[in-house]
């Protein structure tokens, strides 16, 4: 499903004003803990297997090597993981900083990542996606 036009994009390619301050800063965030490493590329994952669960396992779950999805529109594809086990963006969020990298996210910190996510929603046959 290709998507173009997300703000995320229009700010890459230099709107200053595409995406807000909070965004941005859940960019930094994004990037900075490491969410980056896996989550690569233009599509912004979707690249990449990955084991699930390195630092911890998640409940429930055996440990397993998945493709790391891309996060293009994630804000409006709930619910999350492989199984729709989890189902709101903040709870993902803070599950897979928990569990692929050993962070306990705030809840400062989760809304910042989680508002940098929405900026990656783009355009469907001229339409903006919506949930």
């Amino acid at each position: 499903l290709l998507t173009p036009d997300s703000r995320f994009d229009r700010w890459l390619r230099g709107d200053a004003h595409a995406i807000t301050e909070v965004e941005r800063a859940g960019f930094a965030l994004f990037r900075g803990i490491g969410c980056a490493a896996c989550h690569q590329g233009v599509n912004v994952g979707g690249n990449l297997f990955e084991k699930v669960g390195i630092f911890v396992t998640i409940p429930n779950k055996a440990a397993e090597v998945l493709r790391v999805p891309s996060l293009r529109n994630v804000a409006v594809t709930a619910p999350y993981f492989d199984d729709g086990g989890v189902a709101t963006l903040p709870e993902a969020v803070r599950l897979m900083a928990w569990v692929q990298l050993g962070r306990e996210l705030t809840a400062s910190q989760t809304g910042a990542i989680v508002a940098f996510l929405g900026t990656l929603t783009g355009s469907y046959a001229g339409r903006p996606l919506m949930a």
